[in-house]
């Protein structure tokens, strides 16, 4: 009846998880019977002056208050195993039916028939026995708890019917306008056989439901980890606002795909010689930071970032959704990110470190979308000439010593959507003849504005 669980170290954690929850409700549950104990011995000493009768129920209430104690610490430890838990179900049904049927064996002959036992209404305790076992948050122990409660109290009943002298109504016809029959059911000594059957058929029937409501709660709790773990996943590479309307989709995501999308690539420029002086460690944390500022800003222009190589990423806009705005997404993007690493390098050089250089390349055009890779694993891409050209355009602001380089078809895709303070950032630079291409690409420039002269390519 468990809904399906995530494979891998995310089943593993939830698992995990699910357990410790069960630990804090056993917990919660021993100190509930603690306190009953308590209010039970309190109660009973005000209440009773036998003393054999305060001590019978004071020892019985203990154990049950000791049985919840014993099931929590030892499903908090490593000893723990899944069948410890029914159990612990059929000590507590075996002794509130001994409690409820039997008499106390420390104290005087009972004043009244035992069949009387059977007849006070005290088969009620055994609800409160199926609410406590919904804390197990195991739909197993619920039904279970309530299969074998309904057969320890007509084990009980039916005990007392064949050992004493019982009169019941199994195999009579019951016909409340005879007097005889009513007189039989007035009888001290009577138990009726009908009234315990449908009361073992009710408690049965009522942890049947509450099995499926616990399994049920466990089902939506898995599907909603599962949806959260997805969440992570796509949080990772889309913009935070687009999360929910991709884990919507009815249509697989990786459907390969042809489509229009802009193409952003950013990387530091002289990463390698920069990385052999500062060590694997501060390297990471420079990659790092790169990463998550570079990330925030395709982020806030719902990007995606498709991936990181060594200190570069590439990002697209338009993927898995397109929109008019893509292009002009792009651009607002690539001017953020030089924005980003301007305030970056003011930071680092109040901290006494050079700045860095940023390079920024940005296309528009037709691309291939979907996954790709084989069944063993699946990474969702984009590739096609656009991606080519994107990356190519990057490399060339190292030669023109400028921030970005944005090709003309971007622009041109942008123009209805972009204000005049971005179009004053813009300036026209020379056309360049790009490898595997027979056209020159128009480009546009975006100029440093705290890393002055030109900066090679030392990779």
């Amino acid at each position: 009846m468990h809904a399906p669980v995530p494979s891998g170290s995310a089943a593993q954690r939830l698992d995990a998880a699910i357990r410790a929850e069960t630990v804090a409700s056993l917990r919660r549950a021993a100190i509930a019977r603690a306190a009953l104990a308590v209010v039970v011995v309190v109660l009973l000493g005000a209440i009773w002056r036998e003393w054999f009768a305060v001590a019978w129920w004071t020892g019985l209430t203990l154990l049950f208050a000791a049985n919840g104690a014993g099931q929590w610490r030892l499903a908090a430890s490593r000893h723990h195993r899944a069948w410890h838990a029914f159990l612990f179900a059929t000590f507590d049904a075996a002794l509130i039916a001994f409690a409820l049927l039997f008499p106390n064996p420390v104290g005087p002959p009972m004043a009244f028939e035992i069949q009387m036992l059977a007849r006070s209404n005290t088969f009620v305790f055994f609800t409160l026995l199926l609410a406590m076992s919904t804390l197990s948050l195991s739909w197993g122990v619920v039904l279970y708890t309530g299969v074998v409660s309904a057969l320890f109290w007509a084990g009980g009943i039916l005990a007392i019917a064949f050992t004493h002298d019982t009169i019941t109504d199994w195999g009579v016809d019951q016909n409340w306008w005879d007097a005889e029959s009513r007189a039989r059911f007035l009888t001290p000594n009577f138990i009726g056989i009908r009234g315990l059957i449908q009361e073992a058929t009710v408690l049965i029937l009522s942890s049947a439901v509450l099995a499926i409501a616990v399994a049920r709660a466990g089902a939506l709790m898995r599907r909603h980890a599962r949806s959260e773990s997805q969440r992570s996943v796509l949080a990772r590479y889309f913009s935070p606002n687009m999360i929910d309307e991709i884990a919507a989709l009815e249509r697989p995501l990786g459907a390969v795909r042809s489509q229009n999308a802009a193409v952003l690539f950013a990387d530091i420029i002289g990463f390698t010689r920069l990385s052999e002086r500062l060590g694997a460690e501060r390297t990471m944390a420079l990659l790092r930071e790169f990463h998550a500022r570079t990330a925030a800003a395709v982020f806030a222009h719902d990007g995606t970032v498709d991936k990181y190589v060594g200190d570069a990423i590439m990002a697209t806009f338009g993927t898995p959704r397109t929109s008019p705005a893509d292009a002009a997404n792009a651009i607002r993007c690539a001017l953020a990110i030089v924005d980003a690493a301007a305030a970056w390098n003011a930071e680092r050089r109040a901290a006494g470190e050079a700045p860095l250089a940023i390079g920024i390349g940005v296309h528009y055009g037709p691309v291939v979308a979907g996954d790709m890779g084989d069944e063993r694993r699946l990474e969702y891409a984009v590739i096609g000439d656009t991606v080519n050209v994107a990356s190519r355009i990057e490399a060339l602001t190292r030669e023109r010593a400028v921030a970005a380089l944005i090709s003309d078809e971007t622009l041109a895709a942008a123009r209805e959507r972009l204000d005049g303070a971005t179009f004053a950032r813009l300036r026209r630079s020379e056309a360049a003849t790009l490898r595997g291409r027979t056209q020159p690409v128009e480009l546009w420039a975006v100029q440093r504005t705290d890393v002055r002269g030109p900066m090679p390519d030392v990779r």
